[in-house]
């Protein structure tokens, strides 16, 4: 469920983008003040999620990176590199997805 908290905030901050880029400038073009003024609140709305999307992933993937480490084998489109993980005082090969 917290991975979809992620996600979510982080469409929500692509769609802010969608108007920040927009709103002002049709703004300038048509004289409207207000739309004009929505280029600060839309910077500042498109940070705070996309940092809160980037917190929520993080924790996301470091805590199923930890859970899966803990098991015999990591599920490949976990790996990245082939590494040897320490497991106990016991250095594991991991199955690696990228074929090396």
């Amino acid at each position: 469920m917290i991975v979809e908290v992620g996600h979510f905030a982080l469409i929500l901050a692509a769609f802010v983008a969608l108007l920040q880029g927009v709103l002002p400038l049709a703004g300038t073009l048509n004289g409207h003040q207000r739309w004009q003024a929505l280029a600060r609140p839309t910077a500042i709305v498109q940070f705070l999620l996309i940092a809160v999307s980037y917190a929520v992933l993080t924790n996301a993937a470091v805590t199923m990176t930890s859970l899966s480490s803990t098991s015999q084998s990591i599920p490949t489109h976990f790996c990245l590199f082939n590494t040897k993980l320490p497991r106990y005082g016991v250095a594991m090969k991991v199955p690696c997805c990228c074929g090396f």
